[in-house]
């Protein structure tokens, strides 16, 4: 142990003489009690190593102050329950306010701040963008966020771009694949071998739909690189999940679940001929645009320093409009063409059906089929998102006693605003 001591940069020092030294963070208040944690709380400011503060802390001459004098041994095994605990910690140098966010993160980054390194030596984020957004917002929400990105960005046409510049130019383009209504030079580059050194992409997109996306998944998934998807335009961002691990949903699942939601225009498209979604034009604000952006550089960041939580299997939906945050949960189809089996719905047509009788002792008799016990099970397939329907709504012309509901789906609700309309 050759750095000095102090408690974790997240930790406001609070002592009450007498009392307890209070630690505040962000997570609440925590008391610590005894004469020997209030002897060594003011020794660990983070300018003494392990030595001098148990040199310190047995002086003679402190025995006259009120916490008095500390014996080295006793003083060695408290810092090494604090820092069991996470509440101090070694440094080379003066803690920094990223460092403090990184240790409020807690366990999930190994209960500790990332060790700085150089920025060429920190993992590469390759930003691809398809669509509307200007690729230089992207670079600039990564290398705001402290990420590395990757070196070598390509266009659609191959050649060597410089983000800065990219919006500068057009391309001949079909917007019916392209997500925009204006045709631009986007960097686009699919093959990874162009970024050997990314640990992450971060694709940028107007539309989840975008088919160019199968091919984007598809790529990652053969190299086993995670790929995080952002839209930033529209009133309402999307963000996640991360793709492109083997034991994930793949885009192919998503793009089942939010096609169902907008079947109106899948037959529209169908009608016109067109792949992928009908193309919006582009609505956001600078703001908007920025804090998605943003939050997906945050993302990113976090993955990248090991910090992995629930919501990352999820993708979330920020209403600038109401400043909301909607998690929508999304699961594998195990019938997928591409990450599942395509032939388990037509093995379980043509299996033997098995009824197994209620006077069986040997029957399975754990599963709950109370409705209680369906919704548990099964409730995560109830999104307004990624669900295979939108809700469950109680039927308000039955009775109380009555257990009627139904389950509705936005392009069968039939409601006024989206009925059609004849001139």
């Amino acid at each position: 142990m050759t750095g000095e001591l102090g408690f974790t940069p997240h930790l406001r020092v609070e002592p009450v003489p007498g009392e307890a030294v209070y630690l505040v963070s962000e997570h609440g208040v925590t008391a610590l009690h005894g004469r020997a944690i209030a002897a060594l709380a003011p020794l660990l400011d983070g300018s003494r190593d392990l030595a001098h503060i148990l040199t310190e802390a047995a002086a003679p001459g402190r025995a006259a102050d009120p916490p008095g004098a500390v014996p080295a041994g006793q003083a060695e095994r408290v810092i090494a329950r604090l820092r069991a605990a996470g509440l101090v910690s070694e440094r080379e140098r003066a803690w920094t306010p990223e460092e403090a966010y990184w240790e409020l993160a807690g366990p999930g980054t190994g209960g500790s701040a990332p060790a700085p390194t150089p920025a060429s030596a920190r993992p590469a984020v390759a930003p691809l963008v398809l669509g509307s957004t200007d690729p230089d917002e992207a670079v600039r929400a990564l290398r705001v966020a402290g990420l590395r990105t990757a070196a070598g960005l390509r266009t659609v046409d191959g050649e060597t771009a410089d983000p800065r510049s990219v919006n500068a130019e057009a391309a001949d383009g079909d917007p019916t694949t392209s997500g925009a209504t204006s045709p631009r030079r986007e960097i686009c580059q699919i093959a990874l071998r162009q970024h050997d050194d990314a640990e992450l992409t971060l694709v940028v997109c107007d539309d989840y739909l975008d088919p160019r996306l199968a091919a984007v998944d598809a790529a990652h998934r053969a190299a086993g690189r995670r790929w995080l998807p952002v839209k930033p335009v529209g009133t309402q961002a999307w963000l996640g999940p991360f793709l492109g691990a083997p034991d994930d949903p793949c885009w192919v699942c998503l793009a089942d679940r939010l096609w169902r939601g907008r079947q109106a225009e899948a037959y529209l498209q169908r009608r016109l001929g067109r792949p992928g979604p009908v193309p919006r034009p582009p609505a956001s604000l600078p703001a908007s645009r920025a804090a998605a952006l943003q939050l997906a550089a945050l993302e990113a960041a976090k993955w990248l320093a090991g910090y992995r939580h629930p919501g990352q299997r999820e993708l979330r939906t920020l209403d600038s409009l109401t400043a909301t945050v909607d998690r929508h949960p999304l699961s594998r189809r195990p019938q997928c063409a591409c990450c599942g089996d395509p032939a388990l719905v037509a093995a379980r047509i043509l299996a033997p059906l098995s009824l197994p009788s209620q006077r069986d002792p040997l029957a399975d008799t754990a599963a709950d089929t109370s409705p209680r016990g369906i919704m548990e099970r099964y409730g995560h397939l109830v999104d307004p998102v990624t669900g295979l329907v939108t809700e469950i709504r109680r039927d308000p012309r039955g009775p109380a006693v009555l257990n009627c509901f139904h389950a509705r789906h936005p392009s069968y609700a039939g409601a006024a605003p989206t009925a059609a309309w004849t001139p």
